[in-house]
């Protein structure tokens, strides 16, 4: 690694001077990100699949673990290119966004297809807010700002979904009410009540 390093510095230095060398930085970045994501978008849906089918129906537990196992992925994968690379690049970003969007690639269609409780979506949105975004990402800083990203998105679908769910009871159960028999006999039933007692 400190090899490595040691020459990629001197490319890097280079660059600035000569588009040649910024070509090979480029390229060795590029190259580097390629085989990353290669070896591990494989583990990291393994390990999401996991997950899932040990948390079964608990999503919360499900969503912190899971942002969780990608945040420890994305800390690890930018120590990692930091002991190769001394200058962080646009293609780092785009490895830990790709990394980071496995998980919103699971999440989505789960929400959608399970998830229609108004308690439930808002404990996934405080989750979401506070667990990791604000206990993890915002206190992290540039090594999860691609994670952070991600986990903005989840929080603002998850916010569309509860007020989608808010406004679809309005209408089914609110405005579009029609009171039964019993419902209208409630002042008869609150005499009976009161005359039981």
């Amino acid at each position: 690694g400190p090899r490595i390093k040691a020459l990629m510095e001197q490319i890097e230095d280079r660059s600035d001077k000569n588009s040649e060398y910024l070509q090979v930085m480029q390229d060795c970045y590029t190259c580097y990100c390629y085989q990353r994501q290669t070896l591990i978008l494989p583990t990291i849906n393994n390990e999401i699949e996991r997950l899932y089918k040990m948390h079964g129906t608990d999503y919360c537990t499900f969503i912190r673990t899971s942002c969780m196992e990608l945040i420890r992925i994305c800390e690890d994968e930018y120590l990692l290119y930091h002991c190769f690379f001394s200058r962080s690049d646009l293609i780092l970003q785009g490895l830990l966004e790709s990394l980071s969007s496995q998980l919103y690639d699971y999440f989505r269609p789960m929400i959608i297809q399970h998830v229609h409780r108004f308690e439930l979506l808002a404990d996934i949105c405080s989750v979401l807010k506070n667990d990791i975004i604000e206990d993890q990402v915002n206190a992290k800083g540039k090594c999860l700002e691609a994670f952070g990203l991600l986990a903005v998105q989840m929080l603002e679908d998850e916010q569309e979904r509860l007020s989608y769910r808010t406004q679809a009871y309005i209408q089914s159960d609110i405005i579009n009410f029609a009171p039964s028999t019993g419902d209208l006999a409630y002042p008869e039933k609150l005499s009976e009540d009161l005359s039981n007692q």
